[in-house]
């Protein structure tokens, strides 16, 4: 879950973007994990899934290194949309 309020409104870079209004410094947490609403699949479960679902998996979510074996992470707020807010 997002610990900002956000906006979705159109972006000159993707058609569609996730905006704040709030500024947001360099280091502050974005995002928390929700177990009850996110995704996250071992690398081992990811191998599994067939070609489609690896493809969508890897376009709405993220691998996330910093696990020990990795994990690939399907949040439900789609952090790939995220944009700089226009100053």
């Amino acid at each position: 879950m997002f610990y900002f309020n956000t906006i979705i409104k159109p972006s000159r870079i993707h058609g569609l973007g996730l905006f704040t209004e709030e500024d947001i410094s360099k280091g502050k947490k974005v995002y928390r994990i929700n177990e009850d609403l996110d995704l996250t699949l071992s690398d081992n479960h990811f191998l599994k899934l067939d070609d489609n679902e690896k493809k969508i998996i890897k376009h709405y979510g993220y691998f996330d290194k910093k696990e020990k074996d990795g994990i690939f992470l399907l949040m439900t707020q789609d952090l790939s949309i995220i944009l700089k807010r226009e100053i």
